[in-house]
């Protein structure tokens, strides 16, 4: 999970000292070993044409054979009002003045420039504005058709529009539209308008985007005589949105995507069929679909989100839409140590999905992100996961996010989460995750906490909603309040059902059924539920069609903690049908729920089995867990066979002979952690389990125990196994804080889980 405000995110964003150092240049040319002599050329006045006008100089510059340098007199300050559009045929350099004191204007007449396939050109410290174009091509400021580079400078006030309402094509690219190589380096590409696609930037080429801002573009709409067609890409198109796919390219580096507006799709970017899309440190935010479409980011092909942030956009889908490019392809989707957060729905139409929304085909990788207060009112406030593709979910969090049906994740096809937190969501539904009914989602190592579901039809869930597999996890702290739910049904044999943490539903596929194992289910509750109403406060196994349609599901349980939850005010931990496997601890188990066996733990109604829990904590690992006391019923209670070797914060199970029942395991040790543990003060990483080497050296000749930032000094008999691999506590010593103060590493909380009162509460 990623934790303390995304610093790690913040540190990516910090531009380096020496950019050029790290980034090469695609298309600029450097002569390192031979002496290039330009051809210079010297622009002394600001007229459309003549001598010593910036026409005159491009002109010689193309009818002559090589390299040429295109420069400003140093006095020269104002606008060159151009007539017509200038075009550029070799290998050009038009060199600016440093404070960009000389625009070029299009007037609001004709495009700018035009630079012809095959030539290299590059543009420094220049204005390009008001620059226009009505044909076929667009590209209002400049149209590439070569190898472009512009540095330091300035696109802006430029437009393209459709030719007539019959005109095939046109309306691309107001500020852009590059069909050739384009590197676009520390600029501003602002105000320009396309009627039909990539206000700011249509790229179908190959471009490059680096410390640059992308903002206040807009793809409006044209009125058409068959229709009004709404804009895509307000800030930058890579590719089109159907049709032939496209094998354009671009990466967008240490740049800002924001308040650019679209009337149709994709306000900040959008990236077509076939494409590759590359978001690398930078920004997407505060960009507006005023109709239906997306606030941030429209993906049809494969694309690549790292150390990035999609925050602040408006749209029916708001941040981020992945959609199908009409062939099934499988494209592939991967946000690494990206924020998606606060992005809402438009006043157009109802908003269908705040964060994220899958209706592709693509395999979709999303790890050490966040997912943070979106806002939907009419489907999922943070993922939808869709029902085509794939995705994973690995050490991220979903988190106060708000739906209109589901707040936190909506499954589909096959879904995994794993060393995840999904918690304080909202939603009508479901609070935390509406699976689906297919048999495919799996939840390992991850918290489901604090979650809250309102709803007003005939089933709902606080914490999960639907058919799943859970191993390792927690779901603790969610509520459903059953104010709303609807006591006369409109169909024969539907009985309302709602559980504070989990309403596990059957599947579809009748081999795929809901199991949880070595899992802890505690502290959720159901409120408000009249007595019509089929309810409990931890695992409701239900049916949508009562017998004899179709029977109760059965839930599978082993090895599982669950107690201490309650429907109204009172503890009620489980019904329906159940399926266990042996060795679970149920607090209250009532005639409500069947299945249980003698192997079980079980309390009742008048002598309820407290499991002796821990408030919700961070006790190690990426999640947070609920710790055993000392005294609890539920240490070496379960079943050793088949269990996973790690608990859910990927400690070593069974630490004392026979597992413990529930997701924590008491007294054990992590499996891995740094070799060289750091020294008081040292800035070295804390330990980790992805970065991690077996123990060799724990505690040294006087009894100091270093680990991360902090120094631990054990108190007792203690020595090291043979192996090295774990610390063996003889006599439960006791830890103290050394001369480094603060404890800065999970892991000493854990190395010694033997000691006495001081550790515990």
């Amino acid at each position: 999970m990623v934790r303390n405000s995304f610093a790690g995110v913040m540190r990516c964003l910090q531009r380096p000292t020496d950019r050029k150092a790290i980034f090469t240049r695609r298309f600029h040319l450097e002569r390192l070993e031979e002496r290039v002599v330009f051809d210079t050329y010297l622009v002394s006045n600001l007229s459309n044409s003549g001598a010593g006008s910036l026409r005159a100089a491009v002109v010689a510059a193309n009818a002559h054979t090589g390299e040429d340098s295109i420069q400003f007199k140093s006095n020269l300050n104002g606008v060159i009002v151009l007539q017509s559009e200038l075009s550029v045929t070799g290998e050009t350099h038009i060199l600016g003045n440093s404070n960009r004191r000389v625009t070029v204007s299009g007037n609001d007449t004709t495009r700018v420039l035009k630079i012809a396939a095959g030539a290299d050109v590059e543009l420094k410290n220049l204005i390009i504005t008001k620059g226009k174009a009505t044909d076929a091509d667009g590209g209002g400021g400049i149209l590439n058709f070569g190898n472009l580079e512009i540095e330091r400078s300035i696109i802006t006030g430029n437009r393209a529009d459709r030719p007539n309402s019959t005109a095939t094509f046109g309306g691309r690219g107001g500020g852009i539209h590059s069909l050739g190589n384009l590197e676009i380096d520390d600029s501003e590409i602002t105000n320009n308008f396309a009627g039909v696609i990539g206000g700011g930037v249509f790229n179908e080429g190959k471009a490059i985007i680096e410390d640059s801002h992308i903002d206040k573009n807009e793809a409006g709409e044209s009125r058409t005589g068959v229709g009004t067609i709404r804009g895509e890409g307000g800030g930058i198109s890579n590719g089109i949105s159907k049709g032939t796919p496209s094998a354009a390219t671009l990466k967008i580096d240490h740049s800002t995507v924001d308040q650019n507006t679209a009337g149709g799709d994709a306000a900040g970017i959008f990236s077509g069929q076939g494409t590759n899309l590359v978001l690398n440190r930078s920004t997407v935010s505060g960009n507006v679909a005023t109709r239906f479409g997306t606030g941030g980011i429209a993906i049809a092909g494969n694309a690549t989100l790292l150390d990035s942030q999609v925050t602040k956009n408006t749209g029916a889908a708001s941040g981020i839409y992945l959609f199908d490019d009409f062939t099934n392809a499988v494209e592939t989707v991967r946000i690494a140590r990206t924020e998606i957060a606060e992005n809402t729905g438009n006043e157009f139409d109802k908003s269908f999905v705040g964060g994220l929304w899958n209706r592709s085909h693509a395999a979709i990788q999303i790890e050490d992100s966040l997912i943070r207060d979106n806002t939907a009112t009419f489907l999922v406030g943070g993922i939808e996961v869709g029902f085509a593709g794939e995705m994973k979910i690995l050490r991220s969090t979903i988190s106060g996010n708000q739906g209109g049906l589901t707040g936190g994740i909506d499954g589909g096809s096959s879904v995994t989460v794993d060393s995840s937190t999904i918690n304080n969501n909202t939603g009508i539904t479901a609070g935390g995750i509406s699976t689906g009914f297919n048999g495919n989602f799996k939840i390992n190592a991850s918290t489901i906490s604090n979650n809250k579901a309102t709803p007003t039809y005939f089933y709902g869930a606080g914490g999960i909603l639907g058919n799943a597999q859970l191993v390792n996890s927690t779901i603790s702290g969610n509520v459903v309040d059953a104010t709303n739910v609807p006591l006369n049904a409109p169909y024969v044999f539907l009985t309302p059902h709602v559980a504070g943490g989990w309403a596990a539903s059957p599947s579809y596929l009748p081999e795929n059924t809901s199991t949880v194992e070595n899992s802890t289910i505690a502290f959720n509750s159901a409120i408000n539920v009249d007595p019509k109403v089929q309810s409990a406060g931890g695992v409701i196994g239900f049916s949508y069609l009562d017998p004899p349609f179709v029977g109760n599901a059965n839930v599978q349980t082993r090895n599982t903690i669950i107690a201490r939850n309650q429907v109204n005010g009172q503890q009620n931990d489980a019904f329906g049908t159940f399926d266990s496997k042996g060795t679970n601890l149920i607090g209250v188990l009532t005639n409500g729920a069947t299945g249980f066996v003698p192997s079980d733990l079980r309390g009742s109604t008048a002598s309820p089995l407290d499991p002796r829990l821990g408030a919700l904590a961070w006790n190690g690992g990426s999640t947070m867990t609920h710790r055993l006391h000392p005294l609890s019923p539920a240490i070496n209670a379960g079943n050793n066979t088949g269990v996973p070797a790690t608990d859910q914060r990927g400690y070593k199970r069974i630490a004392l002979g026979r597992v413990d029942i529930g997701s924590y395991e008491y007294l054990s040790f992590p499996m891995y952690c740094d070799s060289e543990f750091s020294r008081v003060g040292d800035d070295s990483e804390p330990i980790s389990r992805d970065n991690s080497k077996p123990i060799e050296r724990i505690v040294s000749d006087d009894g100091l125990v270093k680990v991360g930032f902090a120094t631990i000094r054990a108190t007792g008999n203690w020595n090291v196994s043979s192996t090295k691999s774990a610390v063996v506590s003889q006599e439960f010593p006791k830890l103290k804080i050394g001369i480094s103060g603060e404890l800065n590493s999970r892991l000493a909380d854990h190395l010694f889980k033997g000691d006495v009162s001081n550790l515990f509460e």
